[in-house]
C-alpha cells in the first residue's frame, strides 16, 4: 500500500498540472465560433430574443379575451336601516294611496356563479391577426439584431487578424536587420565598416522593435474589442485561428449579382409594418358593426335578523339566467372617423418609409460592391509594388554585404518595402471588410459565416 503511494500522488499532480495547462491555454476562436458565440450571449441578441418572448405572450394574452370568463362572488351585508318601498294602497287596504313599508332581513349573504361569454366581435378577430403579425416583427427584430452582431464581430476579427499578420512581417524584418547589425558590428569590430553604419542599423531595429510593441497593444485593444462585442468576459485568454490569406485573391461572384434585399431584416420589418398600418385601418371600422356576448349565472341568498337564521338551509334560495347581449354602436361623436384618417396617415407615411428605406439599402449595397472594385484595383498594383520592394530589398541587401551598397540605400529599401508590405495588408483587409459589407447588405452574412 506504502508502495502505491507516491505513484498515487505523482498521478494526481500530473491530472492536476494537466488541468491547469488547460486552463491557461488561450481558448481557440475561428470567425465562425466567434459569430456564433456572440449570437448565443449577446446582451442585445438576448434583449430582442426576450422581445420575441414577450410578443407571444402578448399574442396569447389577447387571444384570452375570447375565452369564457367564469367569476365567483360572495357578499355579506348587514342592514343598518331596512330600505323602504312604497306598496299600492289595495294591498293594504288603503285604495288610491300609496303607503311607505320597509321590509327585508337585517343580514343578508350570497354567492353566484358568473359565466360571459364573446360570441361575435369582429374588432377581436381582427385583432388576433394584429398580435401575429406583431410576434413576426419581433422575429425580424430578433434576426436584425443577429446580423448586425455578426457584422460588427466580423469586422473587428479581421480588423485583429491584419495587427497580426503586420506583427509577423515586421518580426521578420527585424530578424533580418538583427542579422545584418550583427554583421556589421563584427565587420566593424575588424576594421572592415563604419561606425555610422553600425548606429543607423541600430536605430533602425530600435524602430522596429518600437512599431512591434505598438502592434502588440493595439492587437489586444483590438482582440478586448472583439471580446467586449461578443459578451465574452474580458478576462478569458483568446487566440485568432483564422488567418489571411494572401494568395491571389479572386474577385467574389456575389459582387456581380444584382441587387436582392428580399433576405434583410430591416425588408421584412417594413413589410410587416404595412400590414400592421392595414390591420389597425380595418380594426377601427370594424368598430362600427355590432357584437354579441352570451351571458349566464347561478346565484344563491341566504336572509336573515341573525346569524342562526342566516346560515339556516331553509332560509337559502337559488336563481339561475342565461341570455344574449347584442352591443350596437351608434353615435361617438366622430371619434372613430378621426381615428381612421390618422390610421390613414401612418399609411400613407409608411409609403414614404419604404421608398426611404429601399434607396437606403440600395446606396449600401452599391457602396459596398464600389468599395470592393476599389480596393481589388488597388489590390492588384500593390501586390506588384510589394514584389518589387521586397525584391529591391533582397538586391539590397546582397550589397551591402558585399560591401558594394552603402548602409543608406539598404535602409531605405527597408522603408519601402515595410511600406508595401503594409499597405498590401491594408488593401486586404478593406477588401475583407467590403466583402462583409456587401453580404451584410444583402442580409446574406450569416448563413455565409455559417457555411
Amino acid at each position: 500500500m506504502k508502495e502505491t503511494r507516491p505513484i498515487v500522488l505523482l498521478l494526481l499532480g500530473f491530472l492536476l498540472a494537466l488541468r491547469l495547462a488547460a486552463q491557461d491555454s488561450p481558448r481557440q476562436m475561428s470567425l465562425e465560433t466567434c459569430i456564433q458565440f456572440a449570437v448565443n450571449n449577446s446582451t442585445g441578441v438576448e434583449k430582442a430574443r426576450l422581445e420575441v418572448e414577450k410578443a407571444r405572450h402578448k399574442s396569447k394574452e389577447f387571444f384570452s379575451l375570447g375565452l369564457p370568463k367564469v367569476d365567483l362572488n360572495l357578499n355579506f351585508q348587514y342592514n343598518i336601516e331596512l330600505p323602504t318601498q312604497q306598496l299600492p294602497g289595495e294591498i293594504l287596504g288603503s285604495p288610491g294611496e300609496r303607503v311607505p313599508v320597509q321590509f327585508g332581513t337585517d343580514l343578508t349573504a350570497g354567492s353566484g356563479i358568473q359565466l360571459n361569454q364573446m360570441v361575435y366581435n369582429p374588432i377581436y378577430a381582427i385583432g388576433l391577426e394584429g398580435t401575429r403579425k406583431l410576434v413576426e416583427v419581433s422575429n425580424a427584430g430578433y434576426e436584425k439584431s443577429k446580423a448586425d452582431i455578426a457584422y460588427e464581430v466580423g469586422a473587428t476579427y479581421y480588423q485583429a487578424l491584419t495587427a497580426k499578420k503586420q506583427k509577423d512581417i515586421l518580426q521578420a524584418n527585424l530578424a533580418q536587420v538583427v542579422k545584418l547589425l550583427d554583421l556589421t558590428q563584427s565587420q566593424f569590430d575588424n576594421g572592415l565598416a563604419k561606425k555610422v553604419d553600425v548606429d543607423q542599423l541600430t536605430v533602425s531595429r530600435v524602430n522596429l522593435e518600437t512599431s512591434m510593441e505598438n502592434l502588440d497593444l493595439q492587437y489586444w485593444q483590438l482582440l478586448d474589442l472583439l471580446k467586449y462585442r461578443m459578451s465574452m468576459p474580458l478576462e478569458q485568454d483568446i487566440e485568432l485561428q483564422d488567418t489571411i490569406s494572401e494568395q491571389a485573391y479572386t474577385y467574389p461572384a456575389l459582387a456581380l449579382q444584382p441587387a436582392d434585399f428580399s433576405k434583410k431584416p430591416e425588408m421584412t420589418l417594413l413589410l410587416l409594418q404595412r400590414d400592421l398600418n392595414e390591420i389597425n385601418v380595418r380594426q377601427l371600422r370594424a368598430g362600427y358593426y355590432p357584437s354579441l356576448y352570451l351571458f349566464g349565472g347561478y346565484n344563491w341568498q341566504g336572509q336573515g335578523n341573525n346569524f342562526g337564521e342566516i346560515f339556516d338551509g331553509k332560509n337559502w334560495f337559488s336563481s339561475s339566467l342565461v341570455g344574449l347581449r347584442l352591443s350596437m354602436p351608434l353615435f361617438d361623436g366622430f371619434e372613430r372617423r378621426e381615428k381612421i384618417a390618422q390610421a390613414r396617415i401612418d399609411l400613407e407615411k409608411w409609403r414614404q418609409d419604404e421608398k426611404f428605406t429601399k434607396q437606403s439599402l440600395d446606396l449600401q449595397h452599391r457602396s459596398a460592391r464600389q468599395k470592393l472594385q476599389v480596393n481589388y484595383n488597388n489590390l492588384q498594383s500593390l501586390a506588384q509594388n510589394r514584389r518589387v520592394a521586397e525584391e529591391v530589398y533582397a538586391v539590397s541587401q546582397e550589397r551591402f554585404s558585399e560591401g558594394v551598397a552603402p548602409i543608406v540605400e539598404l535602409l531605405q529599401a527597408e522603408t519601402s518595402m515595410r511600406s508595401a508590405q503594409t499597405n498590401y495588408l491594408t488593401a486586404l483587409l478593406q477588401i475583407k471588410l467590403a466583402e462583409l459589407e456587401l453580404l451584410h447588405a444583402r442580409g446574406e452574412l450569416l448563413e455565409n459565416i455559417n457555411q
